[in-house]
């Protein structure tokens, strides 16, 4: 990973889907496989613009900044939030370096659905290099989580409804 290695500044990651497919614990899996501290932005509506910009002049790399859910906080630039004392815009410069320092961070952000982010995140690369879909396990993927036992059946179904069928046979066997 050249953000851990110093060899990039920083990356930003979309990943978005169906709830439950996966889209954080990937996320949290990256986290363990590199042993790198995870930051998670919740919005509240008292936070101020002063109050993010201050967050994030705290947060140092290499490490994951992770804004999950973030459309439903957002549909465009648009905050969902009532009463929201920050702004969109402050987010942004968060992203862009203005008021922090991102060297040696990835950025991820998780959305159910794509459409609602507005383009300023979702289509400039120098904030999010990757848009990725995350659909529901593959057939074998399926079989890996069952250690090769066939379950045609999940086909389609959400990461979520699998891992806990795998967890009830786990206890009953």
């Amino acid at each position: 990973m050249q953000v851990i290695s110093g060899e990039r500044r920083k990356t930003g990651v979309i990943f978005h889907g169906d709830p439950g497919n996966g889209k954080s614990y990937f996320v949290r899996y990256l986290a363990l496989k590199y042993k790198l501290p995870v930051y998670i932005v919740s919005f509240i509506p008292k936070m101020t613009n002063h109050s993010l910009i201050r967050m994030f002049s705290r947060v140092r790399g290499p490490g994951i900044v992770l804004f999950e859910d973030f459309d439903s906080y957002f549909e465009g630039r648009k905050c969902l939030m009532k009463d929201a004392e920050f702004t969109f815009d402050s987010i942004l410069n968060v992203l862009d370096g203005m008021y922090s320092n991102p060297k040696g961070i990835i950025f991820f952000l998780t959305a159910n659905d794509v459409r609602k982010l507005d383009p300023s995140i979702r289509e400039r690369p120098s904030r999010f290099q990757f848009v990725r879909h995350i659909g529901p396990p593959s057939h074998e993927m399926i079989m890996r989580i069952f250690n090769d036992t066939d379950h045609e059946e999940l086909i389609g179904r959400s990461l979520d409804e699998i891992l806990s069928l795998r967890d009830r046979n786990v206890g009953t066997s």
